[in-house]
């Protein structure tokens, strides 16, 4: 059982090379680079395919570790986030050209 913990613990490090890192790994390197983003975010980039080449490792002994390369990591600017501004209307009124108008509510005659 031991020889099995050991032999997937050093599979697993070897995969984490020069060329990928971990999601914490990643973390860090995001923090440097000035970007504020916390650990969950990472890992869900890092599931949804943000970070090109992102690999998920299912034999490290703690659980799946998501191995992320490099490069991509360094190169990555974070989805805008919030919601989009209005389009601008060059055109005063509706979409056709014609003034909008509209009825005031209240008593009829």
């Amino acid at each position: 059982m031991l020889s099995l913990f050991i032999e997937n613990y050093l599979r697993a490090c070897y995969k984490v090379g020069m060329d990928r890192v971990t999601t914490n790994e990643a973390l860090e390197i995001l923090r440097g680079r000035g970007i504020k983003v916390s650990y969950p975010t990472v890992a869900r980039w890092a599931q949804t395919g943000a970070f090109k080449g992102a690999e998920r490792d299912d034999t490290h002994p703690r659980g799946p570790l998501w191995l992320i390369p490099r490069a991509s990591v360094l190169k990555f600017e974070p989805p805008k986030t919030g919601r989009p501004p209005k389009p601008k209307s060059d055109k005063a009124g509706g979409q056709d050209g014609r003034a909008i108008v509209t009825k005031k509510k209240g008593k009829g005659k």
